[in-house]
Parts: structure tokens; C-alpha cells; sequence
């Protein structure tokens, strides 16, 4: 598997190795950790379609580092995957407007600190260009 960098963040590879309770990205420098997301199987079964095209799956800085191990024991493309740098002048709604309009994104993960309207409107915004926001709880583990 081929290691990607864009102007976003970099993205991610089968390669990482474990210390202790961590596992750690070796191409991140700052080697933090990931964790399985709190997805939904549904979430799960339209990123695996949306990693197919060749856009990205944009997941913000909000929200944890993605687990290679989860995505892709659900058939997603983890090369086509990114975790979003932190941006200390914009919001993540901004970021995720951003992303949208880049026309470069299939499918965004943000966090649901956003607010309920706001997440309404960037849904709409997403599906009137071709993408998807999924909203969810950055300090929620998925449990198997």
C-alpha cells in the first residue's frame, strides 16, 4: 500500500505498530493513536461504497484518528482515507463547507459537537454535491 500526503492530512496505510495499549500510525510523525470509531453498520456499509470513487473519506481533526483494522474489515479503502489536520482559523463546520466545495470529498466524518441545525444544513449541503456528512461522537468507542 502506497502512503499519501495532501494539503489536508495524510493518509492512511495497513502499515502502523503497537506500543503498549496504543497502536500508531508510522507515516504520522506525531504518532497518534487510533481507535475504532463509533460507526454504525449503515455508516460502515456507505463508506466502504463512497472509499470506492476516487475522492476522499475526510474525517476532521475532531474526531479520533481512524483504526485501519476497523475500515478495512468492512471493506473500505483505507488509501483513500484522511484524517484532516487541525486548523486554528476555521471552524469545523468551516472545514467540512471546505471540503465540500474542494469537490474532492465522497464522504466527511465530523464530530456531533456541531449543532443539530447546522449538521442539518451541511447534510443538505453534502448530498446537493455528491457527498455524505456523517456526525458522530468523538469520545465514543466502537465496542465488538
Amino acid at each position: 500500500m502506497q502512503f499519501q500526503q495532501t494539503q489536508y492530512g495524510h493518509a492512511l496505510s495497513s502499515s502502523s505498530h503497537s506500543t503498549s495499549a496504543h497502536r500508531y500510525s508510522r507515516y504520522n510523525v506525531i504518532a497518534q493513536p487510533t481507535r475504532p470509531m463509533a460507526l454504525s453498520e449503515a455508516m460502515l456499509f456507505e463508506l466502504a461504497f463512497r472509499s470506492q470513487q476516487p475522492r476522499w473519506v475526510m474525517v476532521t481533526h475532531q474526531c479520533p484518528r481512524p483504526d485501519f483494522n476497523q475500515l478495512s474489515s468492512h471493506a473500505i479503502r483505507c488509501q483513500n482515507v484522511v484524517h484532516l489536520k487541525e486548523s486554528h482559523h476555521f471552524t469545523e463546520a468551516d472545514i467540512i463547507i471546505k471540503a465540500i466545495d474542494s469537490g474532492n470529498a465522497s464522504a466527511i466524518i465530523a464530530s456531533n459537537h456541531i449543532d443539530k441545525i447546522t449538521q442539518q444544513k451541511l447534510k443538505a449541503y453534502a448530498v446537493a454535491r455528491e457527498c455524505v456528512v456523517f456526525f458522530i461522537n468523538p469520545s465514543q468507542t466502537q465496542l465488538h
